[in-house]
């Protein structure tokens, strides 16, 4: 892997804590060594949001019996509530506003969430903050099956080729986060809703041969594969193939359930 860009997410900010939420996008330079390269497992520091999500609450730890008891003996606020009618500031005037979260705590607990690397880490991805994107169990097996395994197979033909030739491959690969999460229940709390319109939806993620490099003299621009020798056309026919022609694009939901 060559020249590996990232751009960061801001952090996003949930019940007065901020919490790191990956990166926005990413690309580099591929090459067959890419398939050996030390990439790494999601680090415990990196996209926080998740271990937030799968986090196990209590709902005895969403209130303060005190609070409620303070509430409740303010003449101030008992008319306050007598006049007011949005439910969430019920809530929060008697100290209970936690509650009201109650039903988002159990939308975003029904679903298994992951900190997903752009760049996978069978091809040198880290498992960092540059790297990852909170997404479900699902969505990763999605691009898995249906985008990385096939730029995988393209890279480990090639490298079988490259033991017979003269020539080199390089790939470009990028992927961009896009989109904002909305919430897919009813009624979300204000709190939540503004913390998931923070990340993405979808992650559009492309590569693409760039060409082929002499091993002596590798240059900056490649040649396309009709330019090679029919010997090294030969050789290296079944990784052009599985590369195909021009760009290979995929647009994943990063929430599907």
């Amino acid at each position: 892997m060559e020249k590996f860009k990232s751009e960061r997410r801001s952090a996003v900010t949930f019940e007065g804590k901020r919490f790191s939420a990956g990166a926005h996008k990413v690309s580099c330079t591929l090459t067959t060594s890419s398939l050996t390269a030390a990439g790494s497992k999601p680090k415990s520091s990196a996209c926080q949001i998740v271990d937030r999500w799968n986090t196990e609450w209590d709902v005895k730890d969403l209130f303060d019996i005190n609070d409620i008891k303070k509430a409740l003996s303010s003449k101030t606020t008992l008319k306050k509530i007598a006049s007011e009618s949005d439910a969430q500031k019920i809530l929060e005037l008697l100290g209970l506003y936690e509650i009201a979260m109650l039903t988002d705590y159990n939308e975003l607990q029904a679903v298994s969430y992951i900190k997903g690397h752009l760049l996978n880490e069978n091809l040198g991805g880290p498992g960092s903050d540059d790297n990852l994107t909170p997404m479900t169990k699902s969505a990763n097996s999605t691009y898995y099956h249906k985008f990385e395994k096939g730029l995988i197979l393209a890279l480990k033909a090639a490298k079988l080729a490259e033991a017979k030739s003269k020539y080199t491959v390089r790939v470009a690969f990028s992927a961009e986060c896009s989109g904002a999460l909305k919430p897919w229940w009813g009624d979300p709390t204000r709190e939540t809703a503004n913390m998931l319109k923070r990340l993405p939806r979808k992650v559009t993620a492309s590569y693409k041969l760039k060409g082929y490099y002499p091993k002596a003299k590798p240059g900056p621009r490649g040649l396309a594969f009709k330019a090679l020798p029919p010997s090294e056309q030969k050789i290296f026919s079944k990784a052009n193939g599985l590369f195909g022609t021009g760009a290979k694009s995929f647009t994943l939901d990063l929430f599907e359930h």
